[in-house]
Protein backbone atom coordinates (compact mmCIF):
# COMPACT_ATOMS: atom_id res chain seq x y z
CA UNK A 1 0.00 0.00 0.00
CA UNK A 2 1.20 3.44 -0.86
CA UNK A 3 -0.02 6.71 0.63
CA UNK A 4 -1.58 9.11 -1.84
CA UNK A 5 -0.55 12.74 -1.54
CA UNK A 6 -3.86 14.55 -1.25
CA UNK A 7 -4.37 17.86 0.55
CA UNK A 8 -8.01 17.17 1.40
CA UNK A 9 -7.72 13.72 3.01
CA UNK A 10 -5.31 10.88 3.64
CA UNK A 11 -5.93 8.01 1.18
CA UNK A 12 -4.13 4.89 -0.02
CA UNK A 13 -3.27 3.14 -3.24
CA UNK A 14 -2.60 -0.60 -3.69
CA UNK A 15 -0.36 -1.97 -6.42
CA UNK A 16 -0.10 -5.76 -6.56
CA UNK A 17 2.92 -6.95 -8.53
CA UNK A 18 2.77 -10.27 -10.40
CA UNK A 19 5.50 -12.13 -12.23
CA UNK A 20 3.21 -12.88 -15.18
CA UNK A 21 3.14 -10.99 -18.47
CA UNK A 22 -0.56 -10.16 -18.34
CA UNK A 23 -3.65 -9.76 -16.18
CA UNK A 24 -5.36 -13.10 -15.55
CA UNK A 25 -8.95 -13.65 -14.40
CA UNK A 26 -7.79 -14.92 -11.01
CA UNK A 27 -5.69 -11.74 -10.62
CA UNK A 28 -8.90 -9.76 -11.08
CA UNK A 29 -10.56 -11.85 -8.37
CA UNK A 30 -7.59 -11.25 -6.02
CA UNK A 31 -7.75 -7.52 -6.64
CA UNK A 32 -11.51 -7.44 -5.99
CA UNK A 33 -11.02 -9.27 -2.68
CA UNK A 34 -8.18 -6.97 -1.61
CA UNK A 35 -10.23 -3.87 -2.39
CA UNK A 36 -13.26 -5.24 -0.53
CA UNK A 37 -11.26 -6.17 2.60
CA UNK A 38 -9.38 -2.88 2.60
CA UNK A 39 -12.56 -0.83 2.32
CA UNK A 40 -14.39 -3.02 4.88
CA UNK A 41 -11.52 -2.34 7.32
CA UNK A 42 -12.22 1.36 6.95
CA UNK A 43 -9.08 2.20 5.01
CA UNK A 44 -9.74 5.01 2.52
CA UNK A 45 -8.67 3.32 -0.70
CA UNK A 46 -8.35 5.63 -3.68
CA UNK A 47 -7.15 3.13 -6.27
CA UNK A 48 -5.96 -0.42 -6.83
CA UNK A 49 -3.79 -1.67 -9.67
CA UNK A 50 -1.98 -4.74 -10.88
CA UNK A 51 1.54 -4.48 -12.24
CA UNK A 52 2.98 -7.25 -14.40
CA UNK A 53 6.07 -7.79 -16.52
CA UNK A 54 6.01 -6.15 -19.94
CA UNK A 55 6.71 -9.03 -22.33
CA UNK A 56 8.07 -6.60 -24.93
CA UNK A 57 10.63 -5.08 -22.57
CA UNK A 58 14.33 -5.72 -23.05
CA UNK A 59 17.14 -5.01 -20.64
CA UNK A 60 19.23 -2.08 -21.89
CA UNK A 61 21.99 -2.65 -19.34
CA UNK A 62 23.52 -0.37 -16.71
CA UNK A 63 21.04 -1.56 -14.04
CA UNK A 64 18.27 0.26 -15.89
CA UNK A 65 14.98 -1.59 -15.29
CA UNK A 66 12.74 1.31 -16.31
CA UNK A 67 9.70 -0.06 -18.15
CA UNK A 68 10.02 -3.66 -16.90
CA UNK A 69 6.52 -3.50 -15.40
CA UNK A 70 3.23 -2.43 -16.91
CA UNK A 71 0.58 -1.17 -14.52
CA UNK A 72 -3.15 -1.79 -15.02
CA UNK A 73 -5.63 0.31 -13.05
CA UNK A 74 -8.40 -2.05 -11.91
CA UNK A 75 -10.04 0.33 -9.43
CA UNK A 76 -13.44 0.66 -11.08
CA UNK A 77 -13.78 -3.06 -11.74
CA UNK A 78 -12.64 -3.98 -8.22
CA UNK A 79 -15.01 -1.56 -6.53
CA UNK A 80 -17.95 -2.74 -8.67
CA UNK A 81 -17.35 -6.37 -7.60
CA UNK A 82 -17.95 -5.73 -3.90
CA UNK A 83 -21.32 -7.54 -3.98
CA UNK A 84 -19.73 -10.55 -5.68
CA UNK A 85 -16.98 -10.71 -3.05
CA UNK A 86 -19.59 -10.49 -0.27
CA UNK A 87 -21.37 -13.47 -1.89
CA UNK A 88 -18.10 -15.46 -1.89
CA UNK A 89 -17.65 -14.68 1.80
CA UNK A 90 -21.22 -15.75 2.56
CA UNK A 91 -20.70 -19.00 0.63
CA UNK A 92 -17.50 -19.68 2.58
CA UNK A 93 -19.31 -19.05 5.87
CA UNK A 94 -22.06 -21.47 4.81
CA UNK A 95 -19.46 -24.19 4.15
CA UNK A 96 -17.79 -23.61 7.52
CA UNK A 97 -21.15 -23.85 9.29
CA UNK A 98 -21.89 -27.31 7.84
CA UNK A 99 -21.69 -30.30 10.17
CA UNK A 100 -19.48 -32.22 7.74
CA UNK A 101 -17.07 -31.37 4.97
CA UNK A 102 -18.38 -31.01 1.41
CA UNK A 103 -18.30 -34.19 -0.67
CA UNK A 104 -16.65 -32.94 -3.84
CA UNK A 105 -14.47 -35.26 -5.93
CA UNK A 106 -10.99 -34.16 -6.83
CA UNK A 107 -10.45 -33.12 -10.42
CA UNK A 108 -9.15 -30.38 -12.68
CA UNK A 109 -10.58 -27.70 -10.37
CA UNK A 110 -8.02 -28.80 -7.74
CA UNK A 111 -5.15 -27.39 -9.77
CA UNK A 112 -6.72 -24.37 -11.42
CA UNK A 113 -5.17 -21.87 -11.31
CA UNK A 114 -2.78 -23.49 -8.79
CA UNK A 115 -2.44 -26.80 -6.98
CA UNK A 116 -4.69 -26.89 -3.90
CA UNK A 117 -2.85 -27.68 -0.69
CA UNK A 118 -5.72 -29.98 0.36
CA UNK A 119 -5.56 -32.19 -2.75
CA UNK A 120 -3.61 -35.02 -1.09
CA UNK A 121 -6.05 -35.07 1.82
CA UNK A 122 -9.09 -35.05 -0.46
CA UNK A 123 -7.70 -37.83 -2.63
CA UNK A 124 -7.03 -39.92 0.46
CA UNK A 125 -10.79 -39.84 1.14
CA UNK A 126 -11.60 -41.28 -2.31
CA UNK A 127 -11.40 -44.86 -3.51
CA UNK A 128 -8.27 -45.07 -5.63
CA UNK A 129 -8.00 -47.42 -8.60
CA UNK A 130 -5.42 -50.15 -8.42
CA UNK A 131 -4.33 -49.29 -11.98
CA UNK A 132 -5.19 -45.65 -12.80
CA UNK A 133 -6.16 -44.96 -16.40
CA UNK A 134 -3.58 -42.13 -16.34
CA UNK A 135 -0.86 -44.81 -16.38
CA UNK A 136 -1.69 -45.89 -19.92
CA UNK A 137 1.14 -44.76 -22.22
CA UNK A 138 0.46 -41.98 -24.74
CA UNK A 139 -3.17 -41.80 -23.62
CA UNK A 140 -2.93 -38.47 -21.93
CA UNK A 141 -3.50 -36.22 -24.92
CA UNK A 142 -5.30 -33.07 -23.79
CA UNK A 143 -8.70 -34.08 -25.17
CA UNK A 144 -8.58 -37.49 -23.47
CA UNK A 145 -7.27 -36.00 -20.24
CA UNK A 146 -10.06 -33.38 -20.23
CA UNK A 147 -12.68 -36.07 -20.90
CA UNK A 148 -11.39 -38.20 -18.01
CA UNK A 149 -11.32 -35.23 -15.62
CA UNK A 150 -14.69 -33.83 -16.70
CA UNK A 151 -16.46 -37.15 -16.37
CA UNK A 152 -14.60 -38.20 -13.20
CA UNK A 153 -13.80 -41.53 -14.77
CA UNK A 154 -12.45 -43.91 -12.15
CA UNK A 155 -12.33 -47.64 -11.70
CA UNK A 156 -15.58 -48.83 -10.07
CA UNK A 157 -15.26 -49.75 -6.42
Amino acid sequence: MLPVANQLKHTWRIIEVKSSTGVRDYHRDDIAIQAFVTLAAGVPLESIALAHIDGEWFYPGDDNYQGLFTENDLTEEAFERGGEVRDWINQAHAVVEQDSEPQIRTGAHCSNPYECSFRTYCQSQETQPEYPVEWLPRLMANAVKDFIETNAIKRPA
